[in-house]
């Protein structure tokens, strides 16, 4: 026992342990949130400078194995000929991180794109929700916030999307 106060040591350091792993977990998630928002103004920043360069970091940014690349591209070009710029509108005060996140079946439309049904990746992953604008020649369009998930894996911040399916 812990002198005076009736605690046992055990139970004391159960108590440390759980305060301080929670400590860990709020100063993690802070990191985590600035490289989400980092994550959101070089995509749009990208967007902002030409469709082509958005959708390729867009791309270049999901989670590895998730998407069939050469699928994905095909995908992509026929996005670049319609020249829509996005802006991605994050709202961070969302975010929830989600211990085990199993990825979803996508739809048919997919053209087999989607490899990560049914698996969950390594690193944290978070759910938040997401709107975004398009400007079609020169008229803005908004759509309604979506849930997403983003993982952060060795420190490099990764989408999961189809650029096949309809959400674009």
């Amino acid at each position: 026992m812990l002198s005076g106060c009736g605690i046992r040591a055990g139970a004391a350091r159960n108590v440390v342990n759980s305060a301080t792993e929670a400590a860990v977990k709020a100063a993690e998630k802070k990191v985590d949130l600035l490289q989400i928002e980092e994550h959101y103004l070089s995509l749009n920043r990208e967007f902002a400078n030409s469709s082509e360069d958005g959708f390729n970091t867009a791309l270049n940014a999901t989670y590895p194995g998730t998407v069939d690349k050469n699928i994905s591209e095909s995908c992509i070009m026929t996005l670049i000929e319609k020249d829509i710029q996005w802006r991605f509108k994050p709202d961070l005060d969302s975010i929830t991180r989600i211990e085990t996140w199993v990825a979803p079946n996508v739809s048919r439309d997919d053209k087999g794109e989607w490899l990560f049904a049914g698996k969950t990746p390594q690193g944290r992953t978070y759910e938040l929700q997401e709107s975004n604008q398009r400007l079609i020649k020169g008229v803005l369009t908004s759509s309604p916030s979506g849930t997403v998930h983003l993982t952060i894996f060795n420190e490099e911040v990764y989408l999961f999307t189809s650029f096949c399916a309809n959400r674009w």
